[in-house]
């Protein structure tokens, strides 16, 4: 397999911009604790420090409707520099926070930008990257998650919001200095209709022999886009596009209901919780880890794999894990039975699940959305589905945080199971496989079969 280099620097730093996302996502876990106790100088109320864990996630939603437009007129290059301003912003309101309400206008901010960042990036590495090895690009962006998510808490544990802030800076600033000599994406070019510029981008990205025959690729299958040019009721009306658009939000959801933003938010509670041996700041610090390195190892099997292998293992064993958890924990509060020698069993599940999402789950619900989308609607659809996703995230660390405060840990991770194992039927009957395919033989394929069906329904 032959690797273009330079795809993966431009893949390496426009990922830059999903890191600092995520640590900001992320910076709750540590942060919040801090700010329970009275070791910052803010103190919050238990209500205060779940409203301002979610806010982010609302602010989401709203800048779901303008990144859209936003990667439609300025590209999807700019509006990555762009998300550098406000991320930086956005960490020194952090670091000289004085009153909470500073705090929620920092995290809804970086909300906002955040859904710039997880639309531009996934669409622009798609676009970039050669068919044999989009999987492997476009899965680093689930590796760049984890890459925040470790910062986040490997920081921010063991150092003061300030302190934690003022170095976490450094990342947005590194993203503007690695990004800033990067050429915009040929598809965007070409839609706007700047041809040279896209064949100088094609240039840079591509093989010398190659640039010719991929520019009048792109160009005509952008033209007949442009010729059938969509809107966003298209998304619902077109029936190919509302099968993909169904699968990708499909997927996207089901992150948010086996727990994703639920774990993420409140990693060092639920360790603090099943803590067994070590100090739950190593155990976060662990399973960060993991993460990481097995998320890394999926994206570099899964253009060999294929996405939907590892999908039905990731749930097969998200599924177990979290029942294993849920059980644990109602066996636990029971007053008649005594499971102190046992308490490494949720730690084991814990990493379980971290391992089976992380090689699966992870990676490819990002990976499909800048797959299955066409290029004429895929701005539209990348920003329904972060909406989408955001509210689902939302309502889960909502539901986790009522439920484990009232219940204990048992019902919210039993409830996840049970999401995860009805998950593994979506994966199985509704999910296509996409290796080696090309974004245009994706499309093709998804036409082919809504033709065939509604001739079939005649």
């Amino acid at each position: 397999m032959i690797i273009n280099w330079y795809q993966c620097y431009a893949t390496f730093a426009v990922s830059l911009c999903i890191v600092t996302s995520t640590m900001h996502l992320a910076w709750p876990s540590p942060s919040i604790p801090k700010l329970l106790d009275g070791s910052h100088t803010l103190k919050l109320t238990s209500d205060e420090a779940s409203f301002l864990t979610i806010i982010s996630l609302c602010g989401s939603i709203f800048g779901g409707l303008v990144a859209g437009p936003a990667m439609n007129r300025f590209g999807r290059l700019k509006s990555i520099l762009f998300s550098c301003v406000p991320y930086i912003i956005a960490w020194l309101a952090i670091a000289f926070a004085n009153h909470v309400a500073i705090l929620f206008s920092a995290r809804f901010m970086v909300g906002f930008v955040d859904s710039l960042a997880f639309t531009a990036v996934p669409m622009y590495v798609g676009e970039i990257a050669d068919p044999h090895i989009r999987g492997l690009l476009g899965s680093y962006c689930a590796v760049s998650m984890i890459i925040g998510m470790l910062i986040s808490n490997a920081v921010g544990l063991y150092n003061s919001i300030y302190t934690t802030a003022l170095i976490s800076i450094s990342v947005p600033v590194l993203l503007g200095l690695t990004c800033f000599h990067l050429p915009e994406s040929p598809y965007f070019l070409i839609m706007r209709g700047r041809d040279d510029e896209a064949i100088k981008s094609l240039k840079r990205f591509k093989d010398p022999e190659v640039v010719q025959d991929e520019y009048k690729r792109l160009k005509e299958s952008i033209e007949e886009e442009i010729r059938n040019k969509a809107h966003f009721m298209d998304l619902f009306r077109v029936p190919y596009i509302r099968k993909a658009l169904f699968i990708t939000t499909s997927l996207r959801c089901i992150q948010q209901l086996v727990g994703l933003t639920s774990i993420t938010f409140y990693t060092e509670t639920i360790f603090s919780e099943v803590e067994g041996g070590i100090s739950s700041e190593l155990w976060v610090i662990l399973f960060y880890i993991v993460k990481l390195f097995v998320t890394t190892f999926a994206s570099l099997i899964i253009d060999k794999t294929g996405r939907k292998p590892l999908l039905f293992v990731s749930l097969v064993g998200v599924t177990l894990s979290l029942f294993c958890v849920g059980i644990y924990s109602f066996l636990e509060d029971a007053d008649d039975i005594d499971m102190s020698n046992y308490d490494y069993i949720p730690i084991i599940a814990l990493f379980v699940y971290i391992i089976t999402y992380s090689f699966g789950l992870g990676p490819i619900a990002v990976l499909m959305l800048g797959e299955l989308m066409p290029t004429n609607v895929k701005t539209y659809a990348l920003c329904f589905v972060d909406i989408v996703f955001c509210t689902f995230g939302m309502l889960s660390s909502l539901y986790f945080q009522k439920t484990n405060d009232s219940y204990g840990l048992g019902v919210p991770f039993v409830s996840f199971g049970f999401c995860a194992f009805l998950s593994v039927g979506f994966v199985v009957f509704f999910t296509p496989e996409t290796k080696g395919k090309t974004l245009e033989d994706i499309q093709e394929s998804f036409r082919a079969k809504s033709k065939r069906k509604q001739i079939s329904k005649k």
